[in-house]
C-alpha cells in the first residue's frame, strides 16, 4: 500500500526539481544576458562621452565632467544597495540608456550646430 502512493510523490518532487533547475537556468541567463546588455551600454556611452569631448573647450570639459560626475552618483544612489553590495542592473540599464541618449543629442548638437556649454548639464 505504502509503495502505491510513494511513485506519484517521486514523480511530483522529480518535476518540482526540474522546473527549479529551468528556473534557475533562466535566472543565470536573464543576469547573464542584462549584464552583457549594460557594458555594451556603458561602452557606447564611453565612446560617445570621449566624441564629445573633443569638441569642447577647456571650460565646456570641466562642465562635462562635473556633469558626469553627478550623474555617477545619481545613478549610483538609485540603483545600488551598498548594504547588501548589489546593484539593481535593470535601474543601471535604465539610467545608462538615458545618459547615453542625452550625450547623444550633445553629439549631434556639436557635431551639426556646434556645441553649447549650458546644455551639457
Amino acid at each position: 500500500m505504502k509503495i502505491r502512493w510513494l511513485f506519484p510523490v517521486l514523480i511530483l518532487c522529480s518535476v518540482t526539481a526540474a522546473q527549479a533547475d529551468d528556473i534557475y537556468d533562466r535566472t543565470f541567463d536573464t543576469i547573464y544576458l542584462s549584464n552583457r546588455v549594460y557594458v555594451a551600454l556603458d561602452n557606447r556611452l564611453a565612446n560617445v562621452y570621449r566624441r564629445l569631448r573633443r569638441y569642447l573647450g577647456p571650460q565646456g570639459r570641466r562642465i562635462l565632467v562635473t556633469s558626469e560626475k553627478d550623474w555617477i552618483h545619481r545613478r549610483d544612489h538609485r540603483c545600488a544597495y551598498p548594504e547588501t553590495h548589489s546593484v539593481d542592473i535593470a535601474c543601471a540599464i535604465r539610467e545608462t540608456r538615458e545618459r547615453l541618449r542625452f550625450l547623444e543629442a550633445r553629439l549631434r548638437e556639436c557635431e551639426t550646430v556646434g556645441c553649447r556649454i549650458d546644455r551639457l548639464y
